[in-house]
């Protein structure tokens, strides 16, 4: 290919700004995802899954799937991630944050069983 001296430096400019636009390993945007069941592997919508001690994290959709981007402060660390939701015992798990997204296969909730008071109102 034959360039003259004026697409010679246009080429090397745009090399230059593709090399910044280039993302390094730890730029790369880490996902937390996978499924919420129950105890008989059926999805559960509406469940809150975040990273415990923070207000980072979402909702399971009607299927029992999430995702969400793990923040930079928490790449290569150890996070307890925290699944909630409505009559439903928290679940805690551990995981790893490496520089990969992390894709966990289920976790399971198990239904409270509750007991309480009756009250009658009466007007």
């Amino acid at each position: 290919m034959v360039y003259d001296q004026g697409s010679k430096k246009q080429e090397e400019s745009q090399c230059k700004v593709y090399e910044q636009n280039l993302m390094t390993p730890k730029d790369v945007p880490v996902f937390i995802y996978g499924t919420v069941v129950d105890e008989k592997y059926e999805p559960i919508p509406s469940v809150t899954i975040f990273i415990q001690g923070t207000n980072r994290g979402t909702a399971t959709d009607i299927n029992g799937k999430f995702a969400f981007q793990v923040p930079k402060e928490f790449h290569n660390t150890r996070i307890k991630l925290v699944a909630r939701g409505i009559a439903l015992s928290d679940q805690i798990k551990p995981v790893s944050i490496k520089n990969k997204s992390l894709f966990i296969k289920q976790i399971m909730m198990m239904f409270d069983s509750f007991t309480g008071d009756i009250v009658i109102i009466r007007r």
